[in-house]
């Protein structure tokens, strides 16, 4: 369902997006303003507001695609901008977050966030958002707009960048998510299985480094355009999109920290596994030194030679049994006073 959020003298109109179309995009006023969002868009609707209406190359709506569920799946194009004649075309990676956020674990909430791809097509005075999936990003955005139309006034550009800014919000609430869960996992690796915590710190590590990527692709997008490259994006805007470069950069600061503890947890599992390993070696050791002794003795008198001293005698066996028990206690006593049984 497409729907359009149209801004003309100061106030929001409603349109559909039947009456929209018969107005080419060169010929909207210059006080007029069309957000024309298209979540999970038709065939049908692309061909008639992406093809016919703006124009848009098909090389452009293949790479819109890219982004299609396949087999229950997200496969998010690479991030990218292309300037074209009459359009500016970017694509950018859309963090999308689980809903209820409230009273979800860190475990559940990062096991529910998808990676999608928004597709964004920019005007003098048109803005295209096409997401394959449900982006909240946007929701928040028309929200916002709701309350203060004012803020179409600034243009597509600004709008655009109010939009990069709300999905670098939403990575960064992924990375908070991460630090509770890593702060989870820190007190289980003392008390929980090692493997599972260890399994759970490599899925951590995956995360954050791919987010790092995502971040990285994304910034040298919106590095692009906060330099005012691209004839769209108005020079008075470019200062918006330096925050939000700055805030990417945050991000990524925030990514190389998380990284280093969730490495510093990861070393403190191996040391603590190799502490365990240690005790338990140490106490086969004690085992086995005690046993030596006793396994000699046993062993000296289990060889069944005929002629052999106090093998008549009555008080063999018993005297036997006592001298072994009294090597196991002297070696206990010994063991215990250099402090070998922990």
């Amino acid at each position: 369902m497409i729907r359009v959020t149209s801004y003309k003298n100061g106030a929001l109109t409603s349109q559909e997006i039947a009456d929209v179309l018969t107005t080419p995009p060169a010929l909207i006023p210059v006080d007029a303003m069309l957000w024309i969002d298209m979540p999970e868009p038709t065939d049908a609707e692309e061909t008639q507001v992406l093809k016919q209406w703006l124009s848009v190359h098909s090389l452009v709506i293949d790479d819109m695609h890219r982004a299609r569920k396949v087999e229950g799946t997200l496969d998010p194009h690479h991030p990218s901008v292309e300037e074209y004649e009459n359009y500016l075309f970017v694509m950018v990676y859309a963090a999308i977050l689980p809903t209820p956020t409230v009273g979800v674990s860190a475990s559940e909430f990062l096991e529910q966030v998808i990676i999608g791809q928004l597709n964004v097509i920019l005007t003098e005075r048109v803005i295209v958002t096409h997401h394959p999936v449900r982006v909240d990003t946007i929701e928040i955005i028309r929200r916002l707009i709701q309350t203060s139309p004012h803020l179409l006034e600034r243009g597509p550009d600004f709008i655009l960048a109010m939009i990069l800014d709300a999905l670098v919000r939403n990575v960064r609430t992924i990375l908070n998510r991460i630090d509770t869960r890593m702060e989870e996992l820190e007190q289980k690796i003392f008390t929980a299985d090692g493997v599972l915590v260890l399994t759970r710190l490599l899925e951590l590590r995956r995360i954050v480094n791919g987010t790092r990527r995502s971040l990285n692709h994304q910034d040298e997008i919106v590095y692009q355009l906060a330099r005012g490259d691209y004839q769209l994006v108005n020079d008075s805007e470019t200062i918006y999109y330096r925050e939000v470069h700055d805030h990417h950069i945050m991000a990524l600061d925030h990514t190389d920290a998380l990284r280093d503890s969730i490495m510093g947890l990861m070393d403190v599992y191996f040391s603590q596994a190799s502490t365990r390993l240690s005790q338990v070696m140490r106490m086969l050791t004690v085992i086995s030194t005690i046993f030596l002794p006793i396994t000699f003795i046993t062993s000296l008198y289990g060889m069944n030679f005929h002629f052999m001293p106090e093998l008549a005698w009555p008080y063999g066996y018993p005297v036997v049994l006592t001298v072994i028990l009294i090597v196991t206690i002297s070696m206990l006593f010994l063991f215990r006073k250099r402090g070998w049984l922990g």
